[in-house]
């Protein structure tokens, strides 16, 4: 069972036409910038390019990196895109892999375990008993 947490609705992907979902609202991009600047301060980040934009337009690959996070839009084709454009990283992290929430970030999980590659799933309860926090994570070394 899912801890209640607001599901915010952000417009139309303009590359897939469909919804993007989020469980927390969006940050701006100065709030985002603001978080790397404090992990570089405090060598948790040697550096970083943050870059402003649909991934469709931005994450244009093949890219190859040490650590991917992928937590932005989550709808499937996006999920998808994003994946497709970094599949060649050493460590790929899927966030909000919750089913009932984030059934695209889910549907393509599942046709990545079902082709053969092999997803490592982390999940967080609460005291309660309750998630907080589900991943995937795939490690290619």
């Amino acid at each position: 069972e899912l801890a209640e947490r607001p599901t915010f609705e952000y417009p139309k992907n303009p590359i897939t036409g469909e919804m993007e979902h989020n469980g927390k609202e969006s940050a701006s991009y100065e709030i985002v910038k603001e978080r790397c600047d404090k992990y570089v301060k405090n060598e948790l980040l040697e550096s970083y390019n943050l870059i402003k934009g649909w991934t469709h337009d931005t994450l244009i690959g093949p890219l190859t990196f040490d650590m991917v996070y992928i937590d932005g839009g989550h709808s499937y084709p996006t999920v998808k895109w994003d994946y497709e454009q970094v599949k060649n990283s050493k460590v790929i992290i899927f966030d909000d892999t919750y089913p009932v929430k984030f059934p695209g970030v889910a549907k393509f999980i599942d046709e990545l375990r079902a082709s053969g590659i092999n997803i490592k799933e982390i999940i967080e309860k609460n005291d309660s008993g309750k998630t907080i926090m589900q991943c995937a994570i795939i490690i290619t070394e």
